[in-house]
């Protein structure tokens, strides 16, 4: 089994956390986590939507705009389980979404 790439997403609190990059869509498990739908633009990432879900394999549900991820040509999903509670999943999420932004996220 091939290794899968990681990225190291940074919060606006200075936090890190450790992301596996995916080609965009991708099929998991049913397991909570947080997800970064995202492009590659020259050597860097440019975040598309930031999110969680309490099932991974369901994250297309719990984006209101999938539309936008479409218009914004996502080609990569980071994503990891994260079982901590959907406080911590929300929490992670608004970190990093306060330092990068997103696409289509206001």
């Amino acid at each position: 089994m091939p290794d899968i790439p990681s990225v190291i997403w940074t919060g606006d609190s200075g936090k890190n956390y450790r992301y596996w990059v995916y080609d965009y869509p991708k099929i998991f498990p049913k397991k909570p986590g947080n997800f970064v739908i995202c492009k590659l633009i020259g050597t860097g990432w440019r975040p598309v939507f930031i999110g969680y879900a309490e099932d991974l394999s369901n994250y297309l549900e719990t984006i209101q705009d999938v539309p936008c991820i479409e218009r914004c040509f996502a080609t990569h999903i980071h994503a990891h389980f994260n079982p901590d509670g959907e406080n911590k999943r929300l929490e992670e999420a608004k970190d990093i979404l306060d330092k990068w932004g997103s696409e289509c996220q206001v």
